[in-house]
């Protein structure tokens, strides 16, 4: 086994996290390559994944508030079947919330009770 490399495991040591934050708050989130080689350890699509769907400041951890459900709803209603519906629905929030927190949360919490709240007709 001697010359071959051994990927790093999948979770994010505290040093991974600290060096890749260090980089993109002095230099920016735009050239992930060159984040991946400050970082050392992780490629640069992992280096983005990392920070867009969890280390960037704007994204919105926690609970969810009313507001952001009523504005989920709209967005979720202003694009419907779209082929890039969640990252438009993201968008729709100001990006506060990441796409596939939109997704879960009016996969499991919203869309079955946005469905019950028609009332019924005679065909239900």
């Amino acid at each position: 086994m001697a010359g071959r490399h051994r990927a790093p495991p999948d979770a994010w040591s505290p040093a991974e996290v600290d060096r890749l934050v260090r980089y993109v708050t002095k230099h920016g989130a735009r050239n992930w390559v060159a984040v991946a080689a400050a970082v050392g350890t992780r490629s640069d699509v992992q280096c983005l994944h990392k920070w867009s769907k969890s280390l960037d400041p704007k994204i919105r951890h926690g609970p969810w508030l009313a507001g952001e459900d009523a504005k989920l709803r709209r967005a979720v209603a202003a694009h419907p079947g779209s082929k890039w519906r969640w990252r438009n629905v993201s968008r729709a929030l100001g990006g506060s919330r990441t796409s596939k927190q939109c997704r879960e949360r009016w996969v499991n919490y919203l869309a079955f009770g946005a469905a019950i709240a028609a009332p019924w007709t005679r065909a239900d």
